[in-house]
């Protein structure tokens, strides 16, 4: 009898003792996580902060019952079975916990606090990216290249993100929790359709410096709250109350150095060119029309108010349009310009350049529809380094007047498969320092 007293006794110690090394053994392990995954714990940590708590009441719970196991309390005993299986279920839930990190630092790419993510997805899968990266507080970086994705609605919990780049998503939707993030300083899509604004609009966003490329819509009557937007870009223009709406706060935006605009057609008004801005900071225009209604020819007069836009403008492009000698006129009276490109537009009886473009150094024809001419006459391009002939479809002729630009500039002829040069050269060929005709040509 006394022998089957003293085993019992024995097994009772051995569970104590095995209590005790399985809270101790719980608790290594919170404090493991606690201080080697603390970036990935968002949202659980104060649960892990309060099991742990918890866990060294048991502890002190578990010495306690050390010294009342030997007056033999049989609820001592009930104590110490139900502490031993709360803890096991403890190490479960802990379990659980590390699993979800495991899948938080596959999101991490490997790091342990990151500051810039990129996520790649090939094929034409949806990329579904998790709430948890909303716990990623020192993401200042995040690029995103798939098919078709959208960004959860806690990213507005990353404090310090400045960079959001989606240009290598074709179908994307940003949250409009995402205009709340004060240190947003560059949002780059290839196409947003619908941007949606919080109640609060662009109020936030006051160190927001690039905008780009976003569909026209009802987001726009803010768009005059962005003061230290540099580059924006607008697509899809095709409403008069939208010109309207842009032409008002275009005059607003002091700080803009660069600006994309498309539209559906190009306004004939004369409003939209004197809206643009005049001051010194503004380098930067293209203006295109989109491809579906490439047809639909511009008033060619509209364009003679181009003349009226910034002397500090050095680059224009001008894309899917046309193209006729009034465009021409009114270019030349741009002196500032450093850089043309006349790219995917239709010439319209052909284009002569006389006048004198006095600090334009690149001259770029790029993907013109149909039959070409185009002139160059002596001395319009005093400081051209560089002429550029990309994609010349139909029958193509450049004549170059005089030989002076013809020793200094640098051509470059690529897909051109009826380009003739006429008069200006002498013996009919080509004379210029540097010619590069790419063997695919």
């Amino acid at each position: 009898m006394f022998l089957c007293v003293c085993e019992e006794r024995e097994r009772e110690r051995e569970r104590e003792k095995m209590a005790s090394a399985v809270v101790k053994f719980a608790l290594e392990k919170i404090g493991n996580i606690l201080i080697q995954e603390g970036l990935l714990l968002y949202g659980v940590r104060n649960d892990i902060e309060w099991l742990r708590t918890e866990l060294r009441w048991m502890e002190c719970f578990l010495i306690d019952a050390e010294r009342k196991e030997k007056k033999g309390d049989e609820r001592v005993k009930n104590w110490v079975m139900e502490v031993r299986d709360v803890v096991f279920q403890a190490e479960d839930v802990m379990d659980t916990i590390i699993e979800q990190i495991e899948k938080r630092r596959k999101l991490l790419l490997g790091r342990r606090s990151p500051r810039i993510i990129r996520l790649l997805k090939r094929g034409d899968l949806t990329l579904n990216i998790p709430e948890e990266i909303g716990g990623l507080i020192h993401l200042r970086y995040l690029k995103v290249i798939c098919d078709e994705c959208s960004l959860p609605s806690s990213v507005e919990n990353l404090s310090n993100l400045q960079t959001v780049d989606v240009r290598g998503v074709t179908h994307c939707r940003l949250p409009k929790s995402l205009w709340k993030i004060q240190t947003l300083a560059r949002v780059l899509c290839r196409r947003l359709d619908h941007l949606i604004l919080p109640s609060s609009g662009f109020g936030c966003l006051k160190m927001l410096q690039v905008l780009e490329t976003v569909g026209a819509g009802g987001w726009m009557r803010q768009l005059k709250e962005l003061s230290s937007l540099r580059k924006l870009a607008i697509t899809d223009i095709s409403e008069e109350e939208q010109v309207d709406t842009l032409c008002e706060s275009l005059c607003k935006l002091d700080h803009i150095t660069s600006l994309l605009l498309e539209f559906d057609r190009l306004p004939t008004a004369a409003t939209l060119f004197s809206s643009l801005p005049s001051h010194r900071n503004f380098r930067k225009l293209t203006l295109s029309c989109s491809r579906y209604a490439y047809e639909e020819v511009l008033t060619l007069g509209s364009y003679t108010c181009l003349s009226g836009l910034s002397q500090n403008l050095t680059n224009l492009s001008l894309q899917s349009t046309v193209v006729a000698q009034e465009t021409v006129t009114a270019l030349e009276r741009l002196q500032g310009l450093v850089v043309l490109q006349i790219r995917q537009c239709r010439i319209v009886g052909g284009i002569y350049f006389r006048g004198v473009f006095p600090r334009l150094q690149h001259l770029r024809l790029v993907d013109l529809r149909g039959q070409s001419k185009v002139r160059i006459g002596s001395g319009a391009f005093p400081r051209l380094q560089h002429l550029q002939l990309v994609g010349l479809s139909g029958p193509s002729y450049i004549g170059i007047e005089g030989e002076e630009m013809v020793k200094r500039a640098e051509l470059t002829i690529d897909r051109c498969n009826h380009l003739a040069f006429t008069d200006g050269l002498p013996d009919g060929h080509i004379h210029m320092p540097s010619i590069h005709i790419p063997s695919r040509w």
